[in-house]
């Protein structure tokens, strides 16, 4: 007997999982996903910033772009910028960045966008100037 409600125990342990649910349903996520693209176009006078908004999320994107500067630890309010406004559409932006980059230097990048209650950003990328006029 406690040889059958042994083995009734272990199979029930091993089969419940299997009968679950088939389908799991997320909350929609209300802030947007972004990445950041490798730099293009680099010369010594521009770099194109390039970015892809993979999901808008449920809020309306009041600004979207790219924070920039010679360290990791990039942040909206701290770093050099290009704010590209509102955005209503999935996909890719760039923006032609025509400053002064320090040849041999080290420059990180992250896109952004922003709602009214997120600022979210792509992973960081880094590339080396070719310096700029």
């Amino acid at each position: 007997m406690i040889r059958l409600t042994f083995v009734l125990i272990v199979t029930l342990v091993l089969v419940a999982p299997l009968a679950g649910c088939d389908q799991v349903e997320f909350p929609e996520r209300p802030y947007p996903r972004v990445e950041t693209l490798a730099v293009a176009n680099m010369s010594e006078t521009a770099v194109t910033f390039r970015g892809n908004l993979v999901w808008r999320g449920s809020e309306p994107i009041t600004d979207h772009g790219f924070v920039w500067g010679t360290a990791a630890d990039l942040s909206f309010s701290l770093s050099e910028k290009a704010q590209l406004g509102p955005r209503t559409t999935d996909g890719q932006f760039e923006a032609n960045i025509n400053l002064e980059l320090a040849e041999g230097q080290t420059y990180y990048i992250r896109a952004f966008a922003i709602t009214s209650d997120y600022i979210v950003y792509g992973k960081y990328l880094s590339f080396t100037s070719e310096g700029s006029d």
